[in-house]
């Protein structure tokens, strides 16, 4: 064990910000600069490892006019299937659709046999071949937790990384001459925080508990930041 907390929890990502901060002697920063937290914790927790900072995010809808809405707070999909109700339902194969911004280029189906397709355009799913109207749908999504203030949430065991990467963000900003300081320091503390992660699977880390919170109303950041809002569950 690396000496982090060995139970992952989510916890707020202000601790690390006031932190790489405070170091750096750029407090007076940071209300301009939320918007960049936000978009740097996230890219931290991707980089460190993005399938295990998501938490689960089913999701059922019936098909109208060959499409589905898909909640704005979900940020990958991880599986898709139609049918039956009372069952897993069949499998859907992802197809790529030109231009798409959300979900699609980190959008991995892992049920990809079938020859019914689908593609996502922004927040909706469409089928290929059609489907009828009423048929139900199944997603197996995954979203980032984020607090009420929309800064997303950090595994306790990444606090370090985290703060590290945003300090060395800063340093890119403001062409400090500390940046490859913190940049050694970001790479050494993202290797620690990947191996403590690997320790437990997604599954794992909800039986042992986390703690955190979901926007109430719809938002949306910077590109590459999937935002939370209110989405049906199954």
């Amino acid at each position: 064990m690396s000496g982090y907390n060995s139970i992952p929890r989510y916890t707020s990502p202000k601790e690390a910000i006031r932190n790489a901060l405070g170091r750096l002697g750029y407090a007076s920063h940071y209300q301009s600069m939320k918007p960049d937290f936000i978009a740097w914790v996230a890219d931290a927790q991707d980089l460190i490892s993005r399938l295990k900072t998501f938490v689960d995010l089913p999701y059922a809808e019936y098909v109208c006019d060959n499409k589905i809405e898909l909640p704005i707070e979900m940020g990958l999909i991880t599986c898709a299937t139609y049918g039956n109700i009372t069952c897993a339902g069949t499998p859907m194969t992802y197809k790529q659709t030109a231009g798409c911004t959300r979900l699609c280029k980190s959008s991995v189906n892992r049920c990809c046999n079938s020859e019914q397709f689908f593609t996502i355009d922004e927040c909706y799913m469409h089928f290929t071949p059609a489907l009828a109207d009423g048929t139900p749908i199944f997603v197996n999504g995954m979203q980032r937790p984020v607090d009420d203030e929309g800064y997303p949430l950090v595994l306790e065991t990444s606090v370090m990384a985290v703060s590290e990467y945003i300090a060395r963000n800063i340093c890119l900003r403001f062409s400090d001459k500390r940046y490859d300081i913190f940049e050694g320091l970001w790479q050494k503390h993202c290797r620690r925080a990947r191996a403590e992660m690997n320790q437990f699977s997604n599954i794992d880390a909800q039986n042992l508990g986390y703690i955190y919170h979901k926007m109430p109303v719809s938002v949306t950041h910077s590109p590459g930041w999937a935002g939370s809002g209110v989405g049906g569950t199954l």
